[in-house]
């Protein structure tokens, strides 16, 4: 072991000799060769290749920039310029395209791509537009340049999507045969209820989900001299027509409705001063439609007006309560007053209210109607009857209520019971009055003074064939 260690060290000591005497300045050894002063080039074994492709997009748009819109389907030239002469053929391809977007070679054009797509409506709400980025790579495929085989180029083509801000517009309403309208008006019956349609194209409508329609409120202006009334709460959507009806492929709809005039009672129309017309015949009525695209652009509001001619229906003549007896309880030797109502069922038009036959009831009774505080629709009617204890029990009154709305007029009949309530109080028995004596009268009675009878003169009597009469005092 010492021995080995010894040589290792004489080893080392002659290394550190030596190397003690070597010049430290190895550049002394080429002194004879010429200095070039630095020029910035390199050799042509290590030049930085130029890009050989050149992506553009064809057309008055930015070069780098692919624009589409919602809706609407559009194709995009690119074009490739190569920029080395040694590349014969290159391949061209397109990634992280969005759904529905086609990538192609234009056959017609040599180096001519093709991006194809219809946008959905991909643009958040109130933004005007949405962008994103697809990557072409463009490679060498065959070249005479060794150093330009396998060359891949990337490029970023930025895809801008703007916002379909359309208007859609509502192209009016269709209506049946049996509807006269010009487009903007017609007239109805009270009682009606029609069906109809609302058409509406929506430009941004590409596809099978349609735009929205709604009823909204019509506005008049405030003008009382051309009232009409809002006939929002009478259109209703006609749910067996089911979901709206796709009229053609350029984004017109059709939404079925129903004009109901039937199930809720009528506006009644403003006068100038802004009171009720109770007695006009009839109402101008308006609704408004708006739709609204896919896009969420509303169209401008659609308003209909029409007029309905009221209906004059049979007044209701509602009598006291009887608590279950089916007539009316009259006290007797006394004046009674039986008030009942009168009302026209519609709201509308005047009343007249008569009593049949009254003068023919025993006993006086009269009937007085007034207006119910300033509603002519409705009358307080009043029956004064004096009952006597002697009136025939029972009696039936009648009373007749007309409603006349303009021209029309309906009415109803009543009949009611009345039965006479005699108490004894009110009528107690007579009390019986004792007889009075009779003095009865002798009156005498004169004697009859014999009247002679008028003498009648003799026949002689004529002599009998079977008698012999004998001369008087004559013996036998």
């Amino acid at each position: 072991m010492k021995k080995l260690n010894y040589k290792l060290f004489i080893l080392l000591a002659l290394g550190v000799a030596a190397c003690a005497k070597s010049d430290p300045n190895p550049a002394k050894d080429y002194a004879d060769l010429p200095v070039v002063k630095p020029h910035g080039e390199v050799a042509p074994t290590q030049q930085e290749m130029t890009n050989p492709f050149v992506i553009d997009v064809v057309g008055p748009y930015d070069q780098n920039v692919a624009q589409f819109s919602e809706g609407e389907t559009k194709t995009i030239q690119l074009s490739v310029r190569v920029l080395e002469p040694d590349i014969k053929r290159f391949v061209l391809r397109a990634f992280d395209l969005p759904k529905g977007m086609v990538f192609g070679q234009n056959p017609q054009v040599k180096n001519q791509y093709t991006l194809t797509w219809t946008p959905k409506l991909i643009v958040p709400a109130g933004q005007p537009d949405t962008k994103f980025t697809i990557r072409l790579e463009a490679a060498v495929v065959e070249t005479r340049d060794p150093r330009l085989r396998s060359i891949v180029k990337n490029h970023n083509l930025q895809i801008v999507v703007a916002a379909n801000r359309k208007v859609p517009v509502i192209e009016g309403l269709s209506w049946g045969a049996q509807v006269k309208s010009d487009g903007q008006r017609a007239h109805f019956e009270e009682g009606s209820v029609i069906p109809f349609a609302v058409v509406i194209s929506d430009p941004s409508s590409f596809s099978n989900i349609p735009p929205k329609m709604s009823r909204v409120p019509y506005e008049d202006g405030g003008n009382s001299e051309t009232f009409k009334a809002d006939a929002l709460g009478f259109v209703r959507p006609d749910r067996n027509a089911g979901a709206p009806r796709k009229v053609d492929n350029n984004g017109k709809w059709e939404f079925r409705y129903i004009l109901d005039l039937k199930s809720m009672t009528l506006p009644t129309p403003l006068k100038r001063d802004g009171s009720f017309d109770l007695d006009a015949d009839s109402v101008n009525m308006c609704f408004s439609f708006q739709g609204e695209s896919q896009a969420g652009v509303p169209s401008a509001d659609y308003p209909f007006c029409f007029s309905v001619s009221f209906k004059s229906k049979a007044p209701e003549i509602v009598w006291p309560d009887t608590q279950g007896k089916g007539y009316i309880t009259l006290r007797a030797n006394a004046l009674n007053r039986i008030t009942f109502f009168v009302r026209a069922v519609n709201g509308r038009g005047s009343l007249d209210i008569q009593g049949t036959d009254f003068e023919a009831l025993p006993g006086p009774a009269t009937l007085v109607c007034a207006k119910a505080k300033d509603n002519q629709v409705i009358r307080t009617c009043e029956i004064e009857w004096f009952v006597s204890c002697d009136m025939p029990s029972p009696q039936v009154v009648e009373v007749k209520a007309t409603n006349k709305v303009g021209n029309r007029e309906n009415f109803n009949t009543s009949r009611r019971e009345f039965r006479v309530e005699k108490s004894g109080d009110a009528c107690p028995p007579p009390t019986p009055r004792p007889a009075k004596k009779v003095k009865k009268t002798i009156v005498p009675v004169p004697e009859e003074t014999p009247v002679p009878a008028p003498s009648v003169p003799a026949a002689e009597p004529s002599p009998s064939p079977a008698t012999e009469q004998k001369p008087s005092g004559g013996k036998s």
